[in-house]
C-alpha cells in the first residue's frame, strides 16, 4: 500500500496552468532524497547510543554489556535537552503546538495549524499551499513574522514568508507567541510570532516516519524522514516533503518541494549544537482572486490567468544553545544563519504607462546573519521577587538585485532587544524593547505587560505593545507603520472545562495606505500609495471547551468593531465563530474520534491579498458575502504507532470565503496517514 501511494505521487503528472512538471522532471528531484534514504536504512543498528527511541525523553537503553562498558570507559552519552530552538529557555505564556499534538490534525501546511489551535481569524486564499495566515486582534500578513530556532526567516523584499512552506514533519515545536514576548524577539510581531523549533531524534536504531495526504482538487502530499545516530551524541537526519494540487481555480494550484538534513550534536546534557539545511521550491498559483461573482471553477475568471509565483530558497543554520549551571537560571544560545531567496513572478499584468505587458520577473535575496540571546535570573527564581533579564542582538548582511518594481539594496541590519521579568509574589510584570537600525532608519518597539497566574493553569494577563513595522522595499522609504494594541486575555480551566474571554484594542497609524488599481482593462495592474488616516479596530472573544462523557466540544466567537478613514468599515468580518464536537473511544492504546466542525463569517470587504506584492492591500471593490463553511465531517484514530485522519469538508458545498473574492474549496475528501516505525 506504502509503495502504491509513493508511485502515485511521483506520478502525479497535473498541469499547473503555468507549466506542465514531467515524471522525468519529478523523478530527477525526487531521487538523491530517496537515495540517501535508502542507504543509511541499510546501514544497520550497531552504532553505540543512549536510546534507541526516537524521542530523548525516553532514556531506555538497549546497549550490550560489551559494548557499554566500552562506551563508559571511553565517550559519555548525553540526552539532548528539549529547550534546543525555543526562543527562550523559561517557561513563556505562548501556544506550543508539538510533535505529538500535530497527529489529530488533519493538516495540509502550518495555516491549518494555527486555525485549530489559537483564536485567530483564518486569512485563507481558497487552496492549499498559498500565502494562507491567519489575523490576531486586527491585525494582516505583513503583522505576522516567521522564524526558525528563533533566527529571522525574512528580509526587506518580504518581512515575512509563508508559513505554508515550512515541512511540518521537520518541527519538533511550534511556538505561537503574541504581546509583549512577540514584539522583543522579533520585528514586524504585533500580531504574532510563529517560531518553528527544528525536529529532536536521538535514536540508535534507524528511525523512518511517513505522513501522507490526499484530496480534493488533485491534492496529493508526503513526506518522509530518516533519523539515526551515525556516532556516539551525533545524530543524522534526513527527510523530504512533496506537495501538489491543480487548485480549484485557473492559476490557483500548488506544486511545491523540500529536502532537508540536520546534523546534531550533543556536547553534554546542558549543551547542543546542530547544522540544519533547507532546500524549498514553492509553485504557487498567483490567480489574484475572482473578478466575478461566479464561483464555478468551469465558468469563473481568475483576476491574473496564467499568473503564478515561484520561491526558491535555501535555509543554512547553525545553533548552539547552552544552559550555563546546573540550576538553569543562566542560559546562552547562539545561531549563524544563511539564507538566499529567488522569487519568480511569472504572467502579472503591468501598466508601464501606456500599455498592459504580462509582465515576468525575478527578485533574489541572499542574508547573512547571526544572533545572540542571553538569559538570566538576577534575583533568585522561586523566590518572592525573583526577577531575570533576557537580552540579545541580531546582525545581518542583506543584498538584493533591481527590478522593475525598485532598485537594487545592499545594507545591514541591527537589532537588538531585551525583556525583564519582576515577579510580585505570584504575580509578575513584563517589560521588553526592540530597536532595529536598517537603511539609516531606526524602528523602535516595546511591550509591557502584568501577569496572574492562579490556581492550575489559570493566567489573567493585560498587555500593551506598541510595534514600528519594518516596511518591505515595496513601500515607500520615507514612512513608517506604528501599531498600537491592547489586550486582556483570562485563561481559566477546571477539570475538563476551558474558558478563555478576551478584549483587544488596535490602532493602526500609518501615513499611507496601498491600494490595488485597475487599468484601461479594468484589471488590478499596480499599487498606488495614498496619504492614509489612522484604522482603529477593538473587539472582544472567547474560546470555550468542555466535555461530558466521551464527548468533547469546544467553540470559538470574535466580534470586531472597525473604523477607517473615519468611517465604518469590514476589511475583516465584524463576526466571525467556529463550533466543535467529537466523540472520542478508548480501546487499549487505540484511540477513535468521530467529530463535526462548523465555521461562518459575516460580510467583509475593503482589504484583500495582492500578489504583486505578496500582501494585503485596499481593494474597494472587493465583497465577499457572509455565510458559513458547509459542516466539516472528520474522523481520526490512533492504532498503535500509525494515525489516520478523515475528512470530509464542506458537506453542503457551501459558497464560503475567508478573504474577499477568494472562495473554498467546494465539498472534498481529505485523509492523511501518519506511521513511525521503531517508535518505543
Amino acid at each position: 500500500m506504502l509503495m502504491k501511494m509513493t508511485i502515485q505521487l511521483l506520478n502525479n503528472q497535473h498541469s499547473l496552468p503555468m507549466k506542465t512538471i514531467s515524471l522525468q522532471r519529478l523523478t530527477r528531484a525526487a531521487i538523491l532524497p530517496f537515495f540517501v534514504f535508502i542507504c543509511f536504512v541499510t546501514m544497520g543498528i550497531h552504532v553505540q547510543s543512549q536510546t534507541d527511541s526516537p524521542d530523548s525523553t525516553k532514556t531506555t537503553v538497549l546497549i550490550d554489556s560489551l559494548t557499554k562498558k566500552k562506551i563508559a570507559d571511553t565517550i559519555p552519552l548525553f540526552t539532548p535537552h528539549y529547550k534546543h530552538g525555543l526562543l527562550s529557555f523559561w517557561q513563556q505564556n505562548n501556544i506550543s503546538v508539538s510533535k505529538y499534538n500535530l497527529q489529530w490534525i488533519n493538516y495540509t501546511a502550518g495555516s491549518d495549524i494555527v486555525t485549530e489551535t489559537t483564536n485567530s481569524l483564518p486569512l485563507h486564499l481558497g487552496n492549499y499551499g498559498l500565502w494562507n495566515t491567519n489575523s490576531y486582534f486586527g491585525s494582516g500578513i505583513s503583522d505576522q513574522t516567521v522564524r526558525w530556532n528563533g533566527r529571522s526567516l525574512g528580509g526587506i523584499i518580504q518581512p515575512t514568508i509563508p508559513l505554508d512552506i515550512l515541512p511540518i514533519e521537520f518541527l519538533e515545536n511550534i511556538e505561537i507567541v503574541t504581546g509583549v514576548d512577540a514584539v522583543a524577539y522579533s520585528d514586524n510581531a504585533s500580531g504574532a510570532l510563529i517560531n518553528a523549533q527544528e525536529i529532536r531524534y536521538n535514536t540508535a536504531k534507524p528511525y523512518t516516519r511517513l505522513w501522507y495526504s490526499q484530496g480534493g482538487n488533485d491534492y496529493l502530499a508526503a513526506d518522509g524522514i530518516f533519523s539515526q545516530n551515525i556516532a556516539p551524541n551525533l545524530n543524522l537526519t534526513l527527510g523530504f516533503r512533496r506537495m501538489s494540487s491543480r487548485g480549484r481555480f485557473t492559476s490557483s494550484g500548488i506544486d511545491a518541494w523540500n529536502v532537508r538534513s540536520k546534523l546534531q550534536y550533543t556536547l553534554s546534557n546542558q549543551s547542543v549544537l546542530s547544522f540544519t539545511y533547507m532546500f524549498t521550491n514553492h509553485d504557487m498559483g498567483a490567480f489574484g482572486g475572482l473578478n466575478t461573482q461566479n464561483t464555478d471553477q468551469f465558468t469563473s475568471e481568475p483576476v491574473y490567468s496564467g499568473a503564478n509565483t515561484v520561491l526558491k530558497r535555501n535555509d543554512a543554520t547553525i545553533t548552539f544553545s547552552s544552559f550555563l549551571n546546573d540550576d538553569t537560571t543562566t542560559n546562552l544560545t547562539a545561531l549563524l544563519y544563511y539564507s538566499n531567496a529567488l522569487t519568480e513572478q511569472k504572467n502579472l499584468p503591468y501598466f508601464d504607462g501606456v500599455d498592459i505587458v504580462n509582465l515576468s520577473y525575478k527578485q533574489q535575496e541572499a542574508i547573512v546573519g547571526t544572533s545572540i540571546r542571553y538569559e538570566q535570573y538576577l534575583v533568585p527564581k522561586y523566590t518572592l521577587f525573583a526577577n531575570s533579564l533576557q537580552i540579545g542582538g541580531e546582525v545581518e548582511r542583506i543584498s538584493t538585485n533591481q527590478t522593475v518594481y525598485f532598485g537594487e539594496f545592499s545594507g545591514s541590519k541591527l537589532s537588538g532587544y531585551g525583556i525583564f521579568k519582576q515577579h510580585l509574589g505570584e504575580m509578575y510584570v513584563k517589560a521588553s524593547l526592540r530597536a532595529t537600525l536598517m537603511n539609516e532608519t531606526v524602528s523602535p518597539s516595546f511591550g509591557v505587560g502584568a501577569f496572574l497566574p492562579f490556581g492550575k493553569n489559570n493566567l489573567l494577563k493585560a498587555e500593551a505593545i506598541q510595534n514600528t513595522n519594518l516596511r518591505s522595499i515595496f513601500e515607500p522609504s520615507d514612512q513608517s507603520v506604528v501599531n498600537t494594541v491592547y489586550s486582556l486575555q483570562l485563561r481559566y480551566t477546571a477539570d475538563s472545562l476551558t474558558i478563555e474571554p478576551y478584549l483587544f484594542l488596535r490602532n493602526f497609524s500609518s501615513k499611507y495606505d496601498a491600494f490595488l488599481v485597475k487599468n484601461q482593462s479594468e484589471i488590478p495592474s499596480s499599487i498606488e500609495f495614498r496619504d492614509s488616516e489612522n484604522r482603529t479596530m477593538a473587539g472582544f472573544g472567547f474560546k470555550f471547551q468542555n466535555s461530558v462523557w466521551r464527548f468533547f466540544y469546544s467553540v470559538n466567537a470574535q466580534y470586531t468593531y472597525q473604523s477607517f478613514d473615519t468611517s465604518n468599515t469590514k476589511m475583516l468580518p465584524i463576526m466571525y465563530g467556529s463550533a466543535e464536537v467529537y466523540y472520542q473511544h478508548l480501546a487499549g492504546s487505540s484511540v477513535a474520534r468521530l467529530g463535526v466542525r462548523v465555521r461562518g463569517n459575516s460580510e467583509l470587504r475593503g482589504m484583500m491579498f495582492s500578489p504583486i506584492v505578496n500582501s494585503m492591500v485596499r481593494y474597494d471593490d472587493a465583497t465577499m458575502n457572509g455565510g458559513f463553511n458547509g459542516i466539516d465531517l472528520y474522523a481520526s484514530a490512533k492504532l498503535g504507532d500509525a494515525y489516520v485522519r478523515l475528512t470530509y469538508m464542506n458537506l453542503l458545498n457551501q459558497t464560503f470565503g475567508y478573504m474577499p473574492i477568494y472562495p473554498q474549496l467546494e465539498g472534498n475528501f481529505r485523509i492523511s496517514v501518519g506511521w513511525a516505525f521503531l517508535e518505543q
